[in-house]
């Protein structure tokens, strides 16, 4: 039984979340009226969530050659402890 149910997940992981959609449509005329109301409560979460990993995905396929931002310079200077703008002692 736990092979079937670890099959089911590792299968579920590739879904998309357009062929998830459809497959909860296919089903959701049999279900309960609670799960009407968890899948009514869960889809406009899970697709917010599609949204917000497609931006994060596509912030990080900006790089320096197709960004119109210049790459961030580093300081070439060594940070020291002093604080600044002191007026060093004779």
């Amino acid at each position: 039984m736990l092979k079937g149910v670890f099959r089911k997940k590792v299968l579920f992981s590739r879904v998309t979340f357009a062929e998830l959609k459809i497959q909860v449509t296919k089903i959701e005329p049999g279900l309960s009226a609670e799960g009407k109301m968890l899948v009514a409560l869960f889809m406009p979460f899970c697709e917010s969530q599609q949204q917000k990993i497609k931006e994060l995905e596509d912030k990080l396929a900006i790089n320096s050659s197709n960004s119109s931002k210049p790459p961030k310079a580093r300081s070439l200077r060594k940070k020291t402890t002093k604080k600044p703008g002191g007026v060093s002692a004779p």
